[in-house]
């Protein structure tokens, strides 16, 4: 039972990670596509 939580719990964070990684780099592409047009 305890493998299956830590399983569930690992995987949860492996997902909020890379969302926080995408939304991070997109935020960054939007930064450096602005600097370029102004």
């Amino acid at each position: 039972m305890a493998n299956k939580t830590l399983l569930f719990l690992s995987l949860l964070l492996a997902m909020v990670v890379l969302m926080s990684t995408n939304g991070a780099a997109r935020e960054l592409a939007e930064t450096s596509s602005n600097f370029t047009t102004s």
